[in-house]
């Protein structure tokens, strides 16, 4: 799961089909987005990233984690 674009979705009080409508793709292909059964293209990418007012690497590339 790709729990930071769920999140931004929620935060925003959108739902999947208003998310996919705005950025130009089906409900089905944002779902799988979010699902990690798919990538994005890199347009798309950018797309959801200028939506939601972010950056592509904070959407899509893998946090770090620090040890302590």
């Amino acid at each position: 799961m790709n729990h930071r674009l769920i999140r931004l979705r929620t935060e925003a009080g959108k739902t999947q089909a208003e998310v996919a409508g705005a950025i130009g793709v089906t409900q089905q292909a944002y779902q799988m987005y979010e699902a990690e059964e798919r990538m994005p293209s890199i347009r798309t990418a950018g797309k959801i990233s200028r939506y939601f007012n972010t950056t592509v690497d904070d959407i899509f590339l893998p946090q770090k984690t620090t040890k302590c």
